[in-house]
């Protein structure tokens, strides 16, 4: 590790602000980026070289023989080399910064010779009839022409004695310009780039080009975030009967208990509300899967959908099977997308809080012995989407807390079975109608509020995105991991909310969630080749 602070501490002029690797024979170096909680001399290597950008790659000792060589002891020979091998030697050419090329390029830029040509040799300002035929470029330099003077053949504006000299640059330096200074400047926004830039150059429009420059910068475009995220219109979840939508989701891991519980499984139908939540072990697919039969399908049959997250556990072959078998439509979300999942997202944190409440705090680890008591208090408490108990939106009756054992405060008649079946279904439609229509204004309500807040141009076939990616790829830091990936091309609208997408030169496609999404801007300026370097 030494050697490689010394190699890049003594060629730092070459390497800095470009990419190299680092082929070496030492195993441990290809973790170097990977290495944590590095502490004393290590650590003040580590830091020293973060500021390169490289990457190790390790390379087995006996194809090493060009750096090893370099590192023994020479022999020394007291005659002719017994034996010599022919090699061959690449040579590398670096580009060198030098302010050679200005001259060339303003007096063969066809926008630029003719004022280039007067200045420099003294004469008359043109007329209007010989700048008439030429460009918006041209025009503009005609009418700055006092401002305009030659220094050691370079075209520069100095709008007074008192301003800096600025280099009259021609369209075809721009894009060597402006990705020179974009990156210099550590790929700097659009407000800092119009300074450094107008302190430095000069040209047309130059606000408007240093903005589009920085809109489409692949770089910036991958690491910054947009000034506004977007956010689609709200797409309710419509149901209308029990047992329709059942949503499921995990919670853990808890405290393992004495039973070796430490996950909860929790399905909410989404009509009703009510709740089941069951104590469970591990959370691999055959535990799910009969957790899912014996606790919701042998009570309340199978649900028309069953609608998860993207866990591994809930799209396996076990829990696919299940569903086929039973002719249950299953459903997911997309990635990092758990609002739509959010009725079982918000179910679990009022089981959580219930567990807070109920659980021994003596006894902590027997938080599985207290999930029953968090179901009753669930489901005897007024929802307030239905503005019903779960259990009344279910079996027609309230839920008989112990305090009711005191009293009648339920009052509830004695009826024979035949009367009682009839109450119960006469009762039961009522008030499934009237959570209906409940949920229908409620919804109507919710979405017009958060269609307030929706913002962000609708994606069509072919558009160029970039997808947002929290999470870093695993044994990458998160402090530089680049949040958005792409560009990716929309290939498919399936609705509002989601669309899907071809990953770059692949033809894999995902779909995704259209708050994920931001456009993808395409280079504005299309890089040239402008005889020499501009500095």
């Amino acid at each position: 590790m030494l050697a490689l602070v010394n190699f890049v501490k003594h060629f730092r002029a070459y390497l800095l602000g470009r990419h190299f690797i680092v082929r070496t024979d030492h195993k441990a170096l290809s973790w170097l980026h990977n290495f944590k909680e590095a502490e004393g001399q290590i650590a003040r290597w580590q830091e020293h070289l973060q500021e390169y950008d490289f990457e190790c790659m390790h390379r087995p000792g006996k194809n090493h023989g060009n750096a090893d060589a370099l590192s023994r002891k020479p022999l020394r020979y007291h005659g002719d080399c017994p034996s010599c091998t022919e090699a061959q030697v690449s040579l590398l050419q670096l580009e060198a910064h030098t302010s050679y090329s200005w001259p060339e390029l303003q007096s063969s830029d066809p926008e630029l010779a003719l004022i280039y040509e007067r200045v420099r040799n003294g004469g008359e300002r043109p007329t209007t009839q010989e700048i008439s035929k030429l460009g918006w470029e041209t025009r503009c330099l005609w009418s700055l022409w006092d401002n305009l003077k030659i220094v050691d053949d370079i075209l520069y504006y100095q709008h007074g004695p008192t301003y800096t000299r600025r280099v009259v640059a021609p369209q075809s330096a721009l894009p060597t310009v402006l990705l020179s200074l974009h990156q210099q400047l550590g790929h700097a926004g659009s407000g800092k780039m119009i300074e450094a830039a107008k302190r430095r150059y000069w040209w047309p429009h130059q606000r408007k080009d240093i903005i589009d420059f920085c809109d489409s910068c692949e770089v910036c475009q991958t690491i910054k975030a947009p000034h506004k995220y977007n956010k689609a219109p709200l797409e309710p979840i419509i149901t209308g009967h029990p047992n329709d939508l059942v949503q499921i989701d995990l919670v853990g891991p808890l405290p393992v208990t004495s039973r070796n519980n430490n996950y909860i499984l929790v399905m909410v139908d989404h009509f009703t509300k009510w709740c089941e939540a069951i104590a469970i072990p591990q959370i691999d697919a055959v535990t799910i899967a009969e957790s899912i039969f014996d606790h919701w399908v042998s009570r309340w049959g199978a649900p028309l959908q069953l609608h998860s997250d993207r866990g591994s556990n809930f799209e396996s072959i076990v829990v696919s099977e299940l569903c086929r078998i039973m002719g249950i439509r299953k459903t997911r979300t997309t990635a990092y997308h758990p609002q739509g999942n959010g009725l079982v997202e918000r179910t679990n944190r009022t089981l959580k809080s219930l567990l807070q409440a109920f659980v021994d705090q003596n006894n902590p680890r027997e938080w599985d012995r207290s999930l029953s008591q968090c179901l009753m208090a669930y489901r005897a408490s007024i929802h307030k989407a239905t503005r019903q108990t779960p259990h009344y939106m279910v079996t027609g009756r309230e839920l008989r807390l112990p305090i009711d054992l005191t009293s009648n405060t339920l009052g509830e008649d004695t009826l024979i079975a035949s009367e009682h079946v009839i109450r119960l279904r006469r009762n039961l439609n009522k008030v499934h109608q009237m959570t209906r229509d409940i949920l229908q204004t409620n919804q109507r309500y919710q979405k017009e509020y958060y269609d307030r807040k929706a913002h962000g141009s609708p994606v069509e076939p072919g558009d160029k995105v970039m997808l947002l990616k929290e999470a870093p790829p695993k044994g990458k830091a998160l402090k530089f991991h680049k949040r958005w990936e792409g560009p990716f091309t929309v290939v498919e609208v399936l609705s509002d909310c989601t669309c899907r997408i071809q990953e770059p030169n692949s033809s894999h496609s995902l779909v995704t969630h259209f708050n994920r999404l931001k456009p993808f801007r395409q280079q504005a300026l299309v890089q040239t080749s402008p005889a020499g370097t501009v500095t």
